[in-house]
């Protein structure tokens, strides 16, 4: 493993050791937590502009690099959001925004499109850092200390970096409006999931028969009519989508998992290790085409 990528790792061990940082019985926790935190975001710094420089960029890094600066990012909003420190509304839209700009980019790489970082972007992220390093380090300065504006700094600091996490999201959406249709449609899945319990009872509308009813077309009762035991087939569809979500995310919740750590071990160890691991992913590769 080359040394760009022990670098990503060692920001990602570095976390739990910030987290744990909130948890200690010590009044200066906070700086504690704040050095780990610049130490963890100087890793971010190197690894990148050393990999670039000696051409040692390599699928590994592509993958982990951008998910231990979001492990990194999160876990530090989400512990301040805990502490009181951070409006939840500002975690919200810094979390969700990583989360809506991923899809995107997920959309996009599927199409063979990769999505480039915006310098708005950039610029949120270096906000955020000094946002939750001017936190960490005003925190514990409360009061009568001629520091204490750290904390309000910081804090400031944090909502701008939330206003160019807006700006720059819409600037993603403007530029790719080709994923922005994948992005609606599972929008309006995700919406027809969580409000399907409301609008149908499951013991009536969906398992419930009524041959009374049965085989009707479309009308204004039954929007898409009635199937031959009488049941209404929109709330058939709506609840059918509540098991599709779930059974998507599930399968690529897992694939997640799975991919990432199968991959940290063969991109860490490499060698016999590497060459294991993608002879097993080889086998199951095949799998659907002996089935077919």
């Amino acid at each position: 493993m080359n040394l760009p990528n022990k670098l990503t790792m060692l920001r990602m061990v570095m976390i739990p050791f910030f987290i744990a940082c909130f948890y200690i019985p010590m009044e200066c926790r906070e700086h504690i937590a704040a050095i780990i935190f610049i130490l963890a975001y100087a890793t971010d710094v190197i690894d990148g502009k050393y990999a670039r420089k000696h051409n040692l960029v390599t699928d590994f890094g592509k993958l982990m690099d951008p998910i231990a600066d979001k492990l990194l990012t999160a876990s530090a909003v989400i512990m301040l959001t805990a502490s009181g420190t951070v409006h939840p509304i500002a975690t919200f839209i810094t979390i969700g925004r990583e989360f809506v700009i991923s899809g995107f980019r997920l959309v996009s790489a599927s199409k063979g499109n990769v999505i480039a970082a915006g310098k708005v972007g950039k610029i949120k992220t270096v906000m955020q850092c000094v946002a939750v390093m001017l936190i960490l380090i005003g925190m514990p300065l409360q009061g009568t200390s001629p520091l204490a504006f750290l904390l309000t700094a910081g804090r400031v600091a944090l909502w701008i970096s939330v206003a160019l996490s807006i700006w720059s999201a819409v600037e993603y959406i403007v530029k790719n409006k080709g994923a922005v249709i994948g992005m609606a449609f599972l929008a309006f899945l995700v919406v027809v999931a969580l409000i399907s319990p409301f609008v149908f009872d499951y013991e009536t509308d969906v398992i419930g028969q009524n041959l009374a009813n049965k085989l009707q077309s479309p009308n204004s009762e039954h929007w898409f009519g009635t199937d031959e035991y009488g049941r209404d087939l929109f709330a058939r569809v709506m609840y059918g989508a509540r098991y599709s979500l779930a059974i998507g995310i599930g399968s690529v919740g897992f694939g997640l998992v799975v991919g990432t750590v199968l991959g940290s071990i063969a991109g860490f160890y490499g060698g016999k290790f590497d060459d294991i691991i993608m002879r097993g992913i080889d086998i199951f590769y095949s799998i659907p085409n002996i089935l077919k």
